[in-house]
């Protein structure tokens, strides 16, 4: 049992904690927000009436109060509508693609292809989808075998995308117009199973097509992400081989899925690339 002195005593000890609890919060919210604050200002020493055990609650909670202070975030680094204390870094945006400020090939472009050792077939001004797209990669005289490459894309994603190939001679035509697991110029249609699914097509093969005078195939990729129609002719007179292959949002205009009744999107397909013409015209 207490006597009154020592109820005394002890009431003032336990009120003068109980502050100091009070103000150490206090100090802490305020140091959460960012503000100068100073909880303690009489020291606690040698000349104090504090007792051990309340001289080490106060050190516990003046570290409690470090600790606040070191992980707020200085008010005038914030920018209008961030988030508050601790808040995370903003992920970098991902580097846009490289494309031409206009519609169509740049003077610096047209002269790399010009370069090119044979016939550059380049599609018309406005002609879709090539007119909604923007020219993102040229490569001229890429090697003997490869002539050039222009890809057309937009900054979609995934993008859309039209690429034009060129290759010297007719060896890329034949290899793809082949007979191959029962496809071939002998039938007008046929599937082919997907590579490492056997006996799930994933290839459809349109034959007997033509673009202008020339003999043509068109193949179509359809699963999973990928919608890849190409059209692949090969140009007797030119000496070379032509490839238009579309993904994404461009190939969904042809068709989706493996039907025959895909084979209006596989004309279609041959029909624009009749409208290619050549680089200098």
């Amino acid at each position: 049992m207490f006597g009154i002195p020592e109820f005394r005593r002890a009431s003032r000890r336990r009120g003068w904690v109980c502050s100091l609890a009070m103000l150490a919060a206090l100090g802490m919210l305020m140091a959460a927000c960012g503000q100068d604050v100073r909880v303690f200002d009489q020291p606690i020493g040698p000349q104090s009436t504090a007792t051990p055990e309340e001289r080490n609650a106060v050190a516990t909670l003046m570290a409690a109060v470090a600790r606040a202070r070191a992980t707020t975030v200085n008010p005038s680094s914030m920018t209008p509508g961030s988030t508050a204390i601790n808040a995370p870094s903003a992920t970098p945006s991902p580097t846009p693609l490289t494309l031409n400020e206009r519609p169509g090939l740049s003077d610096e472009q047209r002269q790399a292809l010009s370069g090119v050792n044979g016939q550059v077939l380049v599609p018309p001004e406005g002609l879709a989808p090539f007119a909604s797209l923007r020219v993102r990669e040229v490569k001229a005289q890429s090697t003997e075998y490869l002539l050039y490459t222009i890809r057309y894309a937009d900054l979609a994603s995934p993008p859309a995308m039209v690429d034009i190939l060129a290759f010297l001679g007719p060896e890329r035509y034949t290899s793809t117009v082949g007979e191959s697991a029962g496809c071939g110029p002998s039938v007008a249609y046929c599937t082919r199973d997907g590579s490492g699914t056997p006996g799930v097509p994933a290839v459809e093969m349109f034959y007997g097509l033509r673009v202008d005078d020339w003999p043509a195939v068109v193949g179509h990729v359809f699963g999973g992400n990928s919608n890849i129609w190409a059209v692949t002719w090969y140009d007797e007179h030119a000496g070379i081989t032509y490839t238009i292959e579309t993904r994404n949002g461009p190939s969904v205009e042809f068709g989706v899925g493996l039907t025959p009744d895909n084979l209006g999107g596989a004309r279609s397909l041959a029909t624009l690339a009749g409208q290619l013409a050549p680089l200098n015209d």
